[in-house]
């Protein structure tokens, strides 16, 4: 065997042990989206999915939050989305072929639609492993973090999963970001700081040129998959912050 195919055989079995420990896997590529526009309504009066395939809510009305509930016996839903919002429908893969399975917004009851399911494809199997999932915090700097605004994190989910990450510093929480990821691995998260908590971070960093100050930042991580179980990760990390300038001697004269 070429070393070649060695390491493309190593590479294989490494994806599938990881597939294993991540719960479900579904295919990123084939992902229908069910939206929610103006005037109360979905983008639809119905949707076509294929055995096991992702599907994903989405909140293009710029005026309300929506949600997604099953009506019928059948069991799947999206939690509340605001304004360009994105949420995995849990339970949508899990649906053997059928329907149509009816589906409304519990807060406007007028608001239906409906999911059918072809033959094609495979339903997840009874999904009982949670999500895992990794953070790191990748901004270094409160001098960044003030003048950018910009909270950059990384998350490492096992799996599809809506994901809350939440920054907490000296004095509360500084920002949040809620993300909707279709695949497993590394990806790049960025919360944004509000003009008053830059303003707050400014004035601090201005402290630290005159007595010595440490800032620790704090993230969390929640995450929930398409079967609605859940997990969470935290990270820390200390920002570097200017030294104190040092204090000029004043000479005496004799």
């Amino acid at each position: 065997m070429s070393p070649r195919s060695m390491l493309l055989g190593c590479l294989t079995a490494a994806l599938a042990w990881l597939a294993c420990l991540g719960g479900p896997i579904t295919q990123a590529g084939a992902v229908e989206q069910i939206e929610a526009r103006f005037f109360l309504e979905f983008s639809s009066t119905s949707y076509s999915i294929d055995q096991g395939e992702l599907v994903t809510f989405f909140n293009r009305d710029p005026f309300a939050v929506h949600s997604i509930a099953s009506a019928g016996p059948a069991s799947f839903g999206a939690s509340p989305a605001g304004y360009r919002q994105k949420r995995l429908v849990r339970g949508a893969p899990f649906l053997p072929a059928g329907g149509p399975y009816p589906f409304r917004d519990p807060a406007y009851p007028a608001m239906t639609s409906a999911l059918t399911v072809s033959t094609a494809g495979t339903p997840l199997p009874p999904d009982a492993t949670p999500p895992t999932v990794a953070v790191r915090i990748l901004t270094r700097s409160l001098s960044a973090l003030a003048r950018t605004r910009k909270l950059r994190v990384r998350v490492w989910p096992s799996e599809p999963v809506d994901t809350i990450v939440k920054a907490v510093g000296p004095g509360g929480v500084l920002a949040r970001s809620e993300q909707t990821y279709l695949a497993a691995g590394p990806k790049r998260a960025t919360l944004t700081i509000s003009k008053p908590v830059a303003k707050r971070l400014r004035a601090l960093e201005r402290r630290a040129r005159l007595r010595p100050v440490r800032f620790r930042l704090r993230v969390a991580a929640r995450v929930s998959d398409v079967a609605g179980l859940a997990g969470k990760a935290f990270a820390a990390r200390s920002l570097r912050v200017p030294r104190p300038r040092p204090m000029l001697k004043s000479k005496r004269r004799g």
